[in-house]
């Protein structure tokens, strides 16, 4: 016997509960070396991807921009909103440059197996002076419960105050976690969490297993990115943990670096050579 659409949606969603979900923000100084305008590590795509697939069952991929989305966005100022119609072609530029990262990377994933697909954040979010006002999410809690993997990255939206305004791929990924009961939270970056100092500076800087959120500000200023970064480095991740923090108290937050292989696998497994910071919520 046929099963309506609304009991395969039932049966899907509590498959996806038992499952757990997990929302995985990848830093695009994996996937981009942020010290040379629009410069892919491709090299590094499908480690990513194959590490991922080994490591989450269920998941939503937001990506970062890194070096094809930072400098466009910084040369044009597009980071002030709207300034007039002279700046709408540097804007449509702007996107049109980023989509390549994003199709490039999609590609490796779907090459390792995964059913990657592109939301565009710019489709779908309306923002309020640079934060998420209205976010139509019905879309993709549909196809991931249809077994496929989202993936999104930051992008430049709708802003009713602004016209349009950047919105990072933290605060997208954190909203996410948060909307969704995600079971983990992982930032992925270049570096394997929180430091009592910036690790890239000073050797004897020391790796803190967990934080509180509340003691996090001087610490992130430590590790902030070296390089251009419009939407703050470290400091923008622990910024949107705290925007939607009330939603997140029984999500696992974890950041930690995929740069070398294994580190994600070795964190899912709870494998004792895992090195990464937990964010705490009270």
């Amino acid at each position: 016997m046929a099963r309506s659409a609304h009991g395969v949606s039932s049966i899907l969603a509590i498959v996806r509960d038992k499952m757990g979900l997990t929302v995985i923000k990848l830093g695009g100084s994996l996937l981009t070396d942020k010290s040379k305008p629009y410069t892919m590590r491709k090299e590094k795509f499908r480690e990513i991807a194959r590490e991922l697939k080994e490591s989450l069952d269920e998941m939503i991929i937001v990506h970062g921009v890194g070096s094809y989305g930072h400098p466009p966005v910084k040369e044009y100022k597009l980071y002030r909103g709207y300034t007039g119609k002279e700046n709408l072609l540097n804007l449509s530029k702007t996107q049109s440059i980023v989509f390549e990262l994003r199709l490039e990377f999609v590609r490796a994933l779907q090459e390792e197996g995964i059913n990657a697909m592109i939301f565009l954040p710019s489709s779908q979010i309306v923002a309020e002076e640079m934060k998420i006002k209205k976010f139509c999410i019905e879309p993709i809690k549909r196809f991931l419960e249809m077994g496929m993997t989202p993936v999104l990255g930051g992008d430049i939206v709708a802003d009713t105050q602004m016209g349009y305004s950047v919105c990072s791929g933290d605060v997208i990924a954190a909203y996410l976690a948060s909307e969704l009961n995600a079971e983990k939270l992982i930032f992925a970056t270049d570096v394997e969490g929180i430091y009592t100092k910036d690790p890239k500076k000073d050797k004897n800087a020391k790796l803190l297993k967990e934080i509180n959120l509340e003691n996090m500000d001087e610490l992130a200023r430590l590790t902030g990115s070296a390089f251009t970064d419009v939407t703050s480095g470290m400091a923008g991740k622990i910024e949107a943990v705290r925007i939607y923090k009330d939603n997140l108290k029984d999500t696992e937050i974890v950041i930690l670096s995929m740069l070398g292989e294994g580190n994600l696998r070795a964190y899912v497994k709870r494998m004792k050579d895992a090195k990464f910071t937990k964010i705490k919520i009270n």
